[in-house]
């Protein structure tokens, strides 16, 4: 159903995903809200409620990261 919006990950984000996901290192999140932040911006612009700022919530989007990575 959504397969079209699937965009493939570069090496280096699959990186620093599995890395994150194996072991929830900082380092790691660090660089996927690095490599992600622009992309996260600009999806939440557009979708932006209008009494919302979009710097604070690309930042709630990333603060979940902080969260230990769930086992499926």
């Amino acid at each position: 159903m959504l397969e079209h919006l699937c965009v493939p990950m570069s090496p280096s984000l699959q990186t620093y995903a599995s890395a994150w996901l194996d072991s929830g290192g900082q380092d790691a999140a660090t660089h996927l809200v690095d490599m992600l932040y622009p992309q996260v911006l600009r999806i939440v612009k557009n979708h932006l409620p209008r009494n919302r700022d979009a710097e604070d919530l690309a930042q709630e989007v990333f603060s979940l990261m902080r969260l230990p990575p769930r086992n499926a």
